[in-house]
């Protein structure tokens, strides 16, 4: 079993999804992959949500089921997982960005195993939280 994973999925915010929402899933996304050893980013455009994560393969694919049923987005995808060489976020235990250009929508349409180097090259058209250096 290798020892890095990575995946990247893309869902939708549930319309009855409260105020405060985003906030709370990156403070627990924070907090739980700094725990855990996981790493990756977040991008939200207003309804659609990309994630992209990277660490141990059976903790990344723990952490996938949870999303998955989490209810306040809908529409989970699972684009791409498989084994990964090195991090690509390697400093961000979870990084967050708005996606005010469309990002997320051509990522959606490439096929998944170019997703993650995809969102990387990415980075610059996001508007990515204070702080972050690329």
């Amino acid at each position: 079993m290798p020892s890095l994973w990575e995946a990247v999925y893309t869902s939708a915010l549930r319309e009855d999804a409260p105020e405060g929402t985003i906030a709370a899933i990156v403070r627990t996304a924070r907090r739980h992959n700094q725990l855990n050893g996981i790493t990756g980013i977040l991008v939200f455009d207003g309804q659609l949500f990309c994630q992209y994560l990277e660490g141990a393969p059976q903790v990344v694919q723990s952490l996938l089921q949870r999303i998955a049923a989490d209810r306040r987005h809908r529409d989970f995808t699972l684009h791409h997982e498989g084994a990964l060489r090195q991090r690509r976020f390697e400093s961000w235990s979870m990084a967050y960005g708005l996606d005010g250009e469309g990002v997320i929508a051509r990522l959606q349409r490439l096929p998944g195993q170019v997703i993650p180097a995809a969102l990387f090259d990415a980075l610059l058209q996001l508007d990515l939280e204070p702080g972050l250096a690329i």
